[in-house]
């Protein structure tokens, strides 16, 4: 989808099903002319790294008696250095912030068959990547956020009612980061807390952005037909993907807002007097002291029934 573009995360999770697979093998993708996300790129070259890496450490110490890395280190200097520097050229560019999410991911899984392994000679390699993935990270949200905090209203298109495009990305990219956390819930989740933070404040400043929005309308029926719209959008993304999540509880709090206060004002334009002369008459009689129940009005044709809800109109 090209209003949503980066934003969405489709099938893309479903590689962290597949990380145990067997790499890619480069030949036979060159000759079936096969082309792949850079996060399948990112998983094969670092399943090949780590079964050769493992085999090589392992033999190290039982034919060498090796008691530290030098020996490792001297070996795969190289390597490692190449695949730091293809993954920094690549996050250079990119603004994907979901791919950078699965690398985390598959970087975790990394960490976790390493130390089930018993070798640790790849953890200065993982940490190194963890300082290039989670930096880049905040760098796409910080300007994701500064997009929103300076974006003027009247130039994110036009006036409607329909589901704007800041609200389709926002809820494709939420509901990915809650997928992903909850994929990832084996190796702890979304463990940088600052990166939490960043999506909360991610959050507020799109409901900043759907009010000044909202705004733009003339009358408050429209605002709450566009809010409706929004709100209903980022709930339904969130039903079809099976998420339960803060997220989906704020704006299920927000949808039935915005619901009651669309119901008040349909009635208020079809029963305005019948509204307000429900209550008066309701607070004229407790001062006289002759009724203390509800008062109940219904509309029977040429004449209006006011009475007590134990009688019938």
């Amino acid at each position: 989808n090209p209003v949503i573009g980066v934003f969405e995360i489709s099938t893309r999770h479903e590689i962290l099903e597949e990380l145990d697979n067997p790499p890619i093998i480069m030949h036979i993708a060159q000759k079936e002319s096969m082309k792949y996300l850079y996060e399948h790129i990112f998983r094969s070259v670092q399943k090949h790294l780590s079964d050769s890496a493992a085999n090589d450490f392992t033999f190290l110490v039982d034919f060498f008696h090796a008691r530290t890395h030098e020996l490792f280190n001297e070996i795969y200097s190289k390597t490692l250095t190449l695949c730091l520097e293809h993954v920094e050229h690549y996050l250079a560019s990119t603004m994907d912030a979901i791919a950078i999410l699965i690398l985390i991911r598959i970087n975790q899984h990394l960490r976790t068959v390493m130390q089930r392994r018993c070798c640790p000679c790849l953890d200065p390699y993982l940490d190194r990547l963890d300082m290039l993935l989670w930096p880049r990270l905040k760098i796409i949200l910080d300007k994701n956020i500064t997009s929103l905090k300076t974006s003027a209203p009247n130039k994110l298109g036009p006036l409607e009612f329909h589901v704007h495009f800041v609200t389709q990305r926002y809820a494709h990219f939420s509901s990915a980061v809650a997928l992903l956390h909850r994929e990832g819930a084996q190796f702890g989740g979304m463990t940088d807390s600052n990166f939490l933070n960043q999506v909360q404040s991610l959050r507020q400043h799109v409901l900043a952005v759907l009010t000044k929005l909202s705004a733009l309308h003339s009358n408050e029926k429209a605002r709450t037909i566009f809010l409706i719209n929004n709100y209903y959008y980022v709930n339904v993304v969130f039903i079809e993907k099976n998420i339960q999540t803060q997220d989906r509880e704020l704006f299920d709090t927000l949808l039935d807002e915005q619901k009651s206060l669309f119901v008040e004002l349909e009635l208020k334009e079809s029963f305005e007097r019948l509204i307000k002369f429900v209550p008066f008459m309701e607070s004229e009689m407790e001062e006289k002291g002759k009724y203390t129940g509800t008062l109940v009005c219904c509309c029977i044709p040429f004449r209006l029934c006011c009475v007590g809800t134990d009688s019938l109109c």
